[in-house]
């Protein structure tokens, strides 16, 4: 079953929610403090391996929410 990712902004708490795949579709849910129309936000993960260097710096890669890499100017942050 897929993890999806909300976000309400009644209380702006992120949330995970794990949904069927006939559910995966659904936008709006209701937040655990009960705020209902927190809406699905795109996952941003990472991996990590051990060992050797990636050459990737983490902290030119832009907000997970937006890809901006202006520091401030996502709304979610």
């Amino acid at each position: 079953m897929p993890l999806y990712e909300y976000y309400c902004t009644t209380c702006e708490n992120r949330f995970e929610l794990l949904r069927s795949l006939d559910r995966g579709d659904a936008r709006d849910e209701t937040c655990p403090a009960g705020h209902p129309g927190a809406k699905k936000v795109l996952s941003v993960f990472a991996t990590v391996t051990s060992g050797g260097d990636s050459g990737m710096d983490m902290s030119d890669a832009g907000c997970g929410h937006c890809g901006s890499a202006t520091p401030g100017a996502c709304s979610l942050d």
